[in-house]
This record gives structure tokens, C-alpha cells and sequence, in this order.
């Protein structure tokens, strides 16, 4: 009998000098291998997450550079009109004022010759006429001295028996000063009388320089003043 429990325990009995693992070393092997193949992503998988987030990150970026200049074009877009628009409306504004002063100019520069020339082409014949011709186109004192000596003036025309021709040769503005102007005019007069006249004959040209002061009204240009000038 003491044999046979020697072979039953060299079959089912432990190395001598080995402990049986009990359920709590067992409990703890299946916790390190749960907790290996649980634990934290491995380097690789670290590696692939972090060129992830760097892709993202990079793009992100590239996105926002993208937007700016992007932004920064449309509005430089949007604003070109408006400069255009501005430049265009400055440009027209003076233009429009240099073709007010030169229509301006030529208006006066017209009012003057034209005065000048009603002044110096009366007919002896037409005389009344005439001198309310010269009355139309003044205003001011010189109309009040002109229309006083009218009546006078037109006496010795007739009795004389003369007639005047006149002939612009040049004028220019001396100056302008808001709505006056002084314009210098010459011309050429001719004088002839009827056979039988106070003047007797004719006369050679004479050349007359005079300046008109030209006024500006609210609705047209009158010469309000004149003088001869050498």
C-alpha cells in the first residue's frame, strides 16, 4: 500500500518545493493581459494620430491665409468702383467748372464787341433806332447818362447827316471779378456825310480803342460802362 501512494502522488502531487497558484494569482495574470491589450495606443498608433492632428492643424491654416486674401481682394474689389466713381465725379465737376468760365468768358467777350460796335455804327437815317439799340444793351450809370443825352445826340446825328460804321478788329478780357467784367475792344470807324451835311465829306478810318465794363445780371449782359483808352 505504501507503494501505491507513492506512484499516485509522483502522478498527482506538486514538485516539492513549488507552490499550487491559487485564484488570485490567476485573477491577476488575466489583469495584465487585459491590461495589455487595453493600456494606452501604441507608439505607431501615437505617431499616425499626431500626423493627423498636424494635417488638420496645417489645413486649418492654409484655410485661414486663404480667406484673408481672399477678403482682402473683395474689398479692394468693392472699393475700386467707389474711387472710379469718385475720380470720374471730381473730373466731370471740373470740367463742368472750365466750360462755365469759357462760356462765361465768351459771353462777356460777345457783350462787349457787341456794344462796342452799337456805338459806333449809327446812321443818320436810322438814328433813333440806332441809339435804343445802344440803350437796350447798357445798364447801370452809363444807360442813365446815355438815355439823359439821347435826344440831343440823335439831333446832331440827323442835322449832320452822318453815318458811322464800325468794325471790330480785336478784343479781349482785361480782368473779370465775380459778375463784372472789363473787356478791351478796338475797331475801326469810318464816318461819311450826305452831300450837304454840317460834317461835308468823309473822313478817314479812325482807330478806336475803348474799354467796356460788361455786368452780368440774373438773366443777361449789359455794358454799364465806357471810356476810350489809348
Amino acid at each position: 500500500m505504501a507503494d501505491d501512494d507513492d506512484a499516485d502522488g509522483s502522478v498527482t502531487g506538486a514538485p516539492a518545493g513549488t507552490a499550487e497558484p491559487t485564484a488570485a494569482d490567476s485573477a491577476a495574470v488575466a489583469d495584465d493581459v487585459a491590461g495589455e491589450t487595453t493600456s494606452s495606443p501604441s507608439g505607431a498608433e501615437q505617431s499616425t494620430a499626431r500626423r493627423r492632428l498636424s494635417r488638420r492643424i496645417l489645413h486649418a491654416g492654409k484655410r485661414i491665409r486663404a480667406v484673408r486674401p481672399r477678403t482682402i481682394a473683395l474689398a479692394a474689389a468693392a472699393a475700386v468702383p467707389l474711387v472710379v466713381v469718385g475720380v470720374a465725379a471730381w473730373q466731370w465737376k471740373d470740367l463742368s467748372d472750365l466750360h462755365h468760365d469759357d462760356s462765361e468768358r465768351a459771353a462777356y467777350l460777345s457783350t462787349a464787341r457787341q456794344g462796342a460796335l452799337n456805338l459806333t455804327t449809327i446812321r443818320w437815317d436810322n438814328a433813333d433806332s440806332d441809339v435804343q439799340r445802344i440803350l437796350d444793351g447798357s445798364g447801370g450809370k452809363f444807360h442813365d447818362d446815355f438815355a439823359s443825352r439821347s435826344a440831343s445826340f440823335v439831333a446832331v446825328v440827323k442835322q449832320a447827316k452822318s453815318t458811322s460804321q464800325g468794325e471790330i478788329t480785336e478784343a479781349g478780357i482785361e480782368s473779370v471779378d465775380h459778375d463784372t467784367a472789363h473787356v478791351i475792344v478796338a475797331a475801326n470807324v469810318k464816318t461819311t456825310h450826305v452831300d450837304g451835311g454840317a460834317g461835308g465829306g468823309n473822313q478817314d478810318p479812325q482807330a478806336w480803342r475803348l474799354r467796356m465794363t460788361v455786368h452780368r445780371t440774373a438773366d443777361r449782359m449789359l455794358v454799364t460802362d465806357v471810356e476810350f483808352v489809348p
